[in-house]
């Protein structure tokens, strides 16, 4: 035998993070104002956060970004927004470096960096970091949370979902809700996160965990179990005004607010609640006891997660930091109307509502609340989420499990969304690393804000904060904010920059230029320069105030390619946005089918559900088509004729007409229907339920059916075809540079 060399066994090593590290848990609320919580003097009740900041620090002076998305951007990367090209939300960009739609590789998230120290990482509920044309079977999934450097995920990826039949992922696989009576979202992440930290826990108690938790609450639909509901019957009968004022009392004599601070005036958009019709104002009230039971229920199932906490035995070396990710949302305009049809701008009147008053909150209705409500959510600020004065970018922060005894109270320090990573790292003892699978990383742009945890004193070690959204702007500096609001459509350089003393003027009431005063101008001037250099160095540039605009383009740039006619099978499950023919509707349809006649029943195709969308079925003999949208008027037709015994094709087919759509149904390749006119409706939102053959699954589309009727003969295969007239040259066409601004 020849001789060999000595060998020695050995075993793989497993990164451990530090001695002592720390568990985490990151609360993110959504839509949830700076004074929402009872602690934060709300007229909600919130006794499990309230306890959490008891036992912690609150923090009047914490910024967020004034948008979903950009701010979990933030919030998981210590960094700008724009710098990670997150500064608008997924589904929404411009192609521009700092508007890319997704998270730079260069920019790390706190879990890729935890995991790479020996962390379990944990996330649920509301990711929206991933472009919609990724959010798909066929993925890629490496801007989803599992490539992110989560573990675990457990939750939706889009904007916002159905509290009672949402649309859920679970790894990186699409999954339905439990089929358990009462069922809510809330709870059920609750539930999946106190399973998932338990099994990491049972399975190897030494190796620490990072929980981020984002919760689909309180973002628009307003939806709640109807006892939590009931608890606010009649509370907010005298209306906005009144209840603004309760809060901001509430809040100088608990110190919320600075001692002389002043109620920002009503907002402009806001009528006076004396002015309101008595129909109305019952109508706005039971909104706000909707969104009341919401937050109400959202806290009691916090508590949960918290009990859990303190019985496992993890509160002495676990570190909670509760926020929101931007102040209350205006989504629901004057009057109320659904955030569905606030995106499509359709049309409202609210009064329609009122048979169903006592419904709101359920599983039938999408609703929003008034904004006079989001301003009472913001007291004592001004405007709200997507602005840049404090309504937008003030919001609640509690920080627990990392204050050293006797030291709990308020904190004023100015911090901002961006300082909880480096924050993170510092309490767990972990160094933020120069590269991560190989890609270099762009520098923390955070401040830790560890220092004033055990010293309200404290200096503020924020040198500068900047901020930009659908072209509004601001920056913060040595206390001093300068601020623009911008409306859309119009030129950059006409907006109007203010400037204001936020250490004497919490609420920004007092424009210091407004009096002429010169070294107030000066002040401003050097702000607004700052401002511009900032905004090159972090990729802010070029301002872009478009919308609808980006929207579209982004949904279009991201099918460029996409086959005009498709051939799908029985079971396919298509994300609504980017789903064949979307956002309106395919030119045709054409199912394959055997087995068929007048006794099958049972979905072809559909796509959303009973807030939005349309379904191809089959009941009592006949093919059946129905498309409608929240509130708004429902378009059917049906086949003439029973089916016939022998059928191997159903469908539709669509087409322009002067005054909108025709559609007529199609048997065995046949007219099967009388033409139906209908003016075109937005099937698709942001939210709506994906696109199925074979049934639906999560919610119904039509009311003459229960899901997910599935059809009950054999669907061979369904050919979509696109109309002719796809704007595939959208994006090249549009002259972007008339609307951008580079400097």
């Amino acid at each position: 035998m020849p001789a060999t060399e000595p060998m020695t066994a050995g075993w793989p090593k497993h990164q451990m993070p530090p001695a002592g590290a720390r568990n985490v848990v990151v609360v993110l609320l959504d839509d949830v104002g700076f004074a929402h919580l009872g602690c934060y003097g709300s007229d909600i009740s919130t006794p499990n956060m309230d306890a959490l900041a008891a036992r912690g620090v609150k923090y009047r002076n914490f910024h967020t970004t004034a948008l979903c998305s950009p701010t979990r951007a933030s919030l998981l990367t210590g960094r700008s927004p724009h710098s990670v090209g997150v500064g608008m939300v997924a589904g929404y960009a411009n192609g521009y470096p700092g508007y890319v739609g997704e998270i730079s590789r260069s920019a790390g998230t706190v879990a890729e960096i935890l995991r790479g120290v020996g962390y379990s990482t944990i996330a649920a509920g509301k990711w929206h970091l991933t472009p919609l044309s990724d959010i798909s079977p066929s993925g890629p999934y490496t801007q989803w949370p599992l490539g992110r450097g989560f573990d675990q995920y457990y939750g939706f990826l889009g904007a916002s979902t159905d509290q009672y039949t949402p649309d859920l992922v679970r790894g990186s696989s699409f999954v339905e809700p439990p089929a358990r009576e009462g069922y809510h979202l809330t709870e059920d992440l609750i539930d999946n996160v106190i399973q998932m930290i338990s099994s990491c826990r049972a399975s190897d108690p030494q190796r620490p965990v990072f929980t981020y938790l984002a919760l689909g609450a309180a973002h628009s639909p307003l939806q709640a179990p109807a006892e939590y509901i009931e608890r606010y019957r009649g509370q907010f009968d005298d209306g906005w005004d009144a209840a603004r004022e309760r809060v901001y009392r509430r809040q100088l004599e608990l110190g919320v607010i600075p001692e002389g601070t002043e109620l920002a005036p009503r907002n402009p958009d806001v009528r006076p609640w004396d002015e309101i019709p008595a129909d109305e104002k019952r109508l706005y009230a039971r909104m706000q006891e909707v969104f009341a039971g919401f937050l109400e229920h959202t806290d009691d199932q916090l508590g949960r997660l918290f009990d859990y906490i303190e019985a496992a035995g993890m509160s002495e070396d676990t570190v909670v930091f509760l926020m929101s990710d931007n102040g209350a949302s205006a989504e629901g305009g004057a009057s109320g109307r659904s955030e569905m049809l606030w995106v499509e701008d359709v049309a409202f009147d609210p009064l329609v509502l009122l048979p169903h008053i006592d419904e709101l909150g359920g599983p039938a209705h999408h609703t929003h609340y008034p904004t006079g409500w989001a301003m009472v959510g913001n007291t004592p600020l001004k405007l709200y989420k997507r602005h840049t004065y404090g309504g937008g970018i003030r919001g609640p922060l509690i920080v627990a499990g990392a204050i050293p005894e006797g030291a709990g109270g308020w904190r004023s320090q100015y911090h901002h969304v961006s300082d909880i990573l480096p924050t993170i790292l510092e309490l767990c003892g972990v160094k933020a690393p120069d590269s991560i699978a190989g890609v270099a990383q762009i520098p923390i742009e955070g401040t830790s804000l560890a220092y004033s945890l055990g010293d309200p004193s404290a200096a503020d070690q924020k040198p500068y904060q900047h901020y930009e959204m659908h072209g509004n702007r601001a920056i913060w500096r040595d206390g001093m904010k300068a601020v623009a609001m911008h409306r859309p459509g119009t030129p950059f350089d006409q907006d109007r920059w203010e400037l204001y003393d936020t250490r004497t003027d919490f609420s920004e009431v007092h424009n210091l230029t407004d009096d002429g005063n010169d070294d107030a101008r000066t002040q401003l001037d050097a702000l607004v320069s700052r401002w511009w250099e900032v905004a090159r160095e972090h990729q802010v540039l070029p301002l872009d105030d478009r919308i609808q605009g980006r929207r579209l383009q982004d949904l279009y740039r991201r099918r460029l390619g996409y086959p005009r006619r498709v051939r799908l099978s029985r079971g396919a499950r298509i994300p609504a946005m980017m789903a064949p023919g979307s956002p309106g509707l395919p030119a045709r349809v054409e199912a394959e089918v055997q087995d068929v006649g007048p006794s099958t029943e049972g979905v072809v195709v559909a796509l959303g559900g009973r807030f939005g969308g349309y379904t191809l079925f089959v009941q009592d003999g006949r093919l059946r088509f129905e498309c409608g949208y929240y509130l708004q008027p429902r378009f059917q037709v049906q086949s003439t004729d029973l089916l016939p015994e022998r059928c191997h094709s159903l469908g539709f087919v669509c087409e322009k007409e002067d005054n909108g759509l025709r559609l007529h149904l199609t048997v065995n390749g046949a007219p099967a229907s009388s033409g139906l006119s209908f003016r075109p409706v937005p099937v698709v939102h942001n939210g709506v339920e994906p696109f199925e053959i074979g049934r639906d699954g999560l919610s119904p589309v039509s009311p003459d059916y229960a899901s997910p009727f599935e059809f009950t003969g054999t669907i061979r295969a369904v050919d979509v075809e696109v109309a002719d007239d796809w704007p595939d040259d959208l994006v090249t066409d549009l002259d972007l540079e008339a609307v951008l601004t580079f400097e």
